[in-house]
């Protein structure tokens, strides 16, 4: 299992925001469709639209 601090922003009825999570994933995020995989995630989550990962940073071990 691989973790990484996500960063993002998303929009909400009241405006833009910015935040910062942690995931846990079973491969290495190496694609662009690994990173749609993480922002879909976070956007059923959350329920946050137009939600866009920033950056991501795997943890050390």
């Amino acid at each position: 299992m691989y973790r990484y601090y996500v960063s993002f922003n998303y929009r909400t009825a009241s405006g833009l925001g910015l935040s910062a999570a942690d995931v846990t994933v079973p491969t290495r995020i190496t694609t662009a469709k690994d990173v749609e995989r993480i922002r879909d995630y976070f956007a059923a989550k959350t329920g946050y639209q137009n939600l866009m990962v920033l950056a991501f940073s795997e943890y050390g071990s």
